[in-house]
């Protein structure tokens, strides 16, 4: 735990490098070294070395991804604090890693600035009291996973604009409480994949793209909603 980091050297584990601020509430950069923050460049990622990568705790303040961030050498990044994950990077993927889980107590981005993620399998991500609003990039057409979100009270909005012929969205457990909403657009070539969706507000899924299919694996989609 540090007040702020200055990586000069590296750090290497085969199981999990977390880092986060000595003092509860501190704000997180990723991107940008910012006085008054605990502060992460991309750069000072890649010279971790970790099974799994750790940025901030329950305790920590809102995290900021003021510039891209792509650790080199962790193939899997969890990011979690106990407010907000805000985006403010200009353009481009926000994060990009194999295998990446979000928990932020108060919301992950905000509607019009969905946060932006370049990722084989989004494992996780949650949010208590905000909505979850997440960008899908896809540029290598491989596809893209997302095993589980949820959030207590609040909407779930995941949106897909790249990857271009037969790449598959494939999502898992989607669960949004309070009198909310789940919505899935994918304006690209590619089906949509949806196993278990619950959510008190209505569910929306739309596959733009020419030839595209909406496939309901297993599982329950459930809404006390009136739409569908």
């Amino acid at each position: 735990n540090a007040a702020d980091a200055n990586l000069q050297g590296t750090i290497t584990s085969t199981s999990t490098v977390s880092i986060a601020a000595s003092q509860n509430g501190r704000s997180i950069d990723l991107g940008t070294d910012t006085i008054g923050r605990l502060s992460l460049t991309d750069a000072e990622l890649d010279r971790i070395t970790a099974g799994m990568l750790q940025i901030g705790n329950a305790n920590s303040g809102a995290i900021t991804v003021s510039a891209a961030i792509s650790p080199a050498l962790s193939s899997s990044l969890s990011v979690v604090t106990g407010a907000n994950i805000i985006d403010a990077n200009a353009s481009g993927a926000d994060i990009t890693v194999p295998v990446l889980s979000l928990l932020a107590s108060t919301g992950i981005e905000t509607f019009g600035n969905l946060l932006e993620i370049e990722v084989n399998n989004l494992a996780s991500a949650h949010t208590n009291a905000g909505n979850l609003l997440i960008e899908l990039f896809d540029v290598d057409n491989a596809g893209v996973s997302v095993t589980s979100a949820s959030t207590v009270n609040g909407t779930i909005q995941f949106y897909s604009s790249t990857g271009g012929t037969t790449n598959t969205l494939s999502f898992g457990t989607l669960t949004a409480g309070g009198p909310t909403s789940i919505g899935i657009v994918k304006t690209t070539p590619g089906n949509i994949s949806l196993s278990n969706a619950t959510a008190q507000g209505g569910i929306y899924v739309e596959a733009r793209g020419p030839g595209s299919a909406i496939i309901h694996t297993s599982g329950a989609i459930q809404t006390t909603g009136s739409n569908i």
